[in-house]
């Protein structure tokens, strides 16, 4: 069986123990994502192989290579699900076949959120609802999907280019019991009005933080500033969108659909009519657009220190974002977060390795009176963060040169050695020149290659 949503390629092929009953049960709660199956192996190996991603549903019970070798060279990522539980198998099917097509989408044209899409039939416009697992994504996609067009229920994409919603109605997975595994159910067997897979005339019109709480509230909707919705709606994304090109594409679909809103609410259904609002934004209240400046990792050589030298530099991979005029976000890896004012200014300063005591310099020049003690405390603990790299230079590739042999160099180092009764004086006027000499030498050395 192959499905290809959103333009990813993914393949199951049925093994041993996956019976007609089994194979009957996937297709049914995969069809709204048009399935394609095949009678023969011969006839899914040739129409398959540029189908990258391969999840073998078998019981373990034989070798299905051994049988099918024509199988070894139609993949390039392959994954197994054991189908002598049934539901475990069917759900393990949701999460790891979504999984491979977020991974054929991540860094192409898309932008992906972990967030359901409903939108409006009549005005094709569409919005997200961003929820952490557990907040009532499904729910509300469900009840909201019945009144509404229904396009997913976890995973929302949405093209860069055209901010066009693609559908992607893969199975709900239904909480039937606390300790059994969720029952995958097709949306259009739920009543939903679910969208082709294949519609893509739905236009992202709002991005919507969903806050569903436990005690009676009275539904509202309230602005939600850039920097805040981006910390929330990149804790529930993907890793693999935490990419610097990911990071900038969401904050660019939360600004071109004119900024995020949170959803607050205790009931769905008392919330509808918010939701109607939202999708045409009628008496919506005003807001100022927002934007970001970003700081990228410094495209420089890098400098050259006396050994000895403590240096302060930004954290590998780590790239910051102005967020407005005063909320400064520092992303790396997986992690986003907020730096004090103080913060940023140090991570600011140290875009290429710098010496701590021309850093410390170029901080005092913003903050008048700076106690070299604070300064020293806050930079161990930015670089304890992994928000800094601090260490002593130890090169041994670098020679500092001797002190006798800057003196040698010195026509004035041995002036003083005239009218010297011998060379036990002169071996004594030498090196009390070499006590005063070599530590400004080497400071001025140092500075020279910064």
């Amino acid at each position: 069986m192959v499905v290809r949503p959103a333009g990813a390629q993914l393949k199951v092929v049925f093994g041993p123990g996956a019976d007609e009953q089994f194979v009957s049960k996937v297709e049914q709660i995969w069809a709204t994502l048009d399935p394609v199956l095949y009678e023969s192996v011969e006839a899914a190996v040739e129409a398959t192989r540029s189908v990258a991603h391969m999840l073998v549903a078998h019981d373990g019970s034989r070798n299905l290579f051994d049988e099918v070798p024509q199988l070894m060279n139609g993949f390039e990522t392959m994954q197994m699900v054991n189908v002598t539980r049934e539901a475990e198998a069917l759900q393990s099917m949701t999460s790891m076949l979504t999984v491979a097509m977020i991974q054929q989408l991540v860094g192409g044209s898309k932008v992906l959120l972990h967030a359901a899409a409903i939108g409006d039939p009549a005005t094709k416009r569409a919005i997200t609802l961003v929820g952490a697992s557990g907040s009532g994504k499904t729910t509300a996609s469900r009840y909201l999907g019945q009144r509404l067009a229904y396009l997913t229920d976890e995973t929302t994409i949405i093209e860069r280019t055209t901010g066009a919603v693609v559908p992607y109605p893969k199975p709900l997975s239904v909480i039937v019991a606390p300790d059994e595994p969720k029952e995958q159910q097709n949306p259009a067997g739920l009543g939903l009005n679910v969208v082709a897979a294949d519609d893509h005339s739905y236009r992202l019109e709002r991005v919507v933080i969903i806050d569903r709480r436990d005690e009676p509230t009275s539904p509202r909707i309230e602005p939600v500033p850039l920097a805040q919705a981006l910390m929330t709606i990149c804790e529930q994304t993907s890793g693999l969108m935490f990419t610097r090109e990911g990071l900038r594409s969401i904050a660019d679909v939360i600004i071109e659909s004119g900024g995020a809103w949170r959803l607050v609410y205790s009931e769905v259904q008392q919330a509808e009519p918010l939701v109607y609002q939202l999708l045409s934004g009628e008496g919506l209240p005003e807001r100022e657009a927002e934007g970001y400046q970003t700081f990228e990792p410094a495209d420089a050589l890098p400098n050259v220190f006396a050994n000895g030298t403590v240096t302060v530099a930004r954290a590998p991979g780590s790239e910051g974002y102005l967020v407005g005029e005063e909320t400064f976000l520092l992303h790396r890896g997986e992690a986003l977060n907020e730096l004090s004012g103080f913060a940023a200014e140090c991570w600011i300063a140290a875009e290429q390795q710098i010496s701590s005591e021309k850093h410390y310099e170029l901080l005092c020049e913003l903050f008048e009176g700076l106690p070299r003690d604070a300064y020293d405390t806050v930079i161990t603990q930015l670089s304890e963060a992994g928000i800094l790299t601090v260490r002593t230079v130890d090169d041994p590739l670098y020679t500092d040169p001797e002190p006798a042999e800057l003196d040698a160099a010195d026509p004035d180092a041995t002036a003083s050695e005239e009218g010297a009764s011998g060379s036990e004086t002169a071996a004594e006027d030498t090196a009390e020149d070499a006590d005063g000499t070599p530590a400004g030498d080497t400071t001025q050395n140092a500075e020279a290659t910064e």
